[in-house]
């Protein structure tokens, strides 16, 4: 979760600046990004906002990220592993779940 947010800001960056240079107009319109994990824990960090003892570890990572979740600039919500398109290409699969995530990825 942490590399996708990592990966998507200097994105969300890219945009905003983008739009400022050629002078696009988006009015009210808030973009938000939506990180889909299907770690309950990892969602529950994010969220929460609090730092235990067993995850001192993470802690820059952790503040760099929980900023943006905050702002509502990255929204984090649980999908269900069984739905997780990014298991595909993370995970050893059965054939009835490849093809399944396969048929939802390519849309058929």
């Amino acid at each position: 979760m942490s590399q996708a947010a990592r990966d998507i800001l200097p994105l969300r960056n890219l945009l905003q600046e983008l739009s400022t240079i050629t002078k696009f107009i988006a009015g009210n319109t808030i973009a938000h990004s939506t990180i889909l994990e299907d770690n309950k824990g990892c969602v529950d960090l994010a969220v929460a906002h609090k730092l235990h003892p067993q995850t001192k570890h993470i802690a820059l990572k952790y503040h760099h990220f929980c900023c943006h979740v905050a702002s509502g600039a990255i929204r984090v919500q649980w999908i269900d592993t069984k739905h997780q398109l990014a298991n595909i290409f993370t995970k050893p699969l059965s054939f009835p779940i490849f093809e399944y995530l396969c048929s939802l990825l390519l849309d058929w």
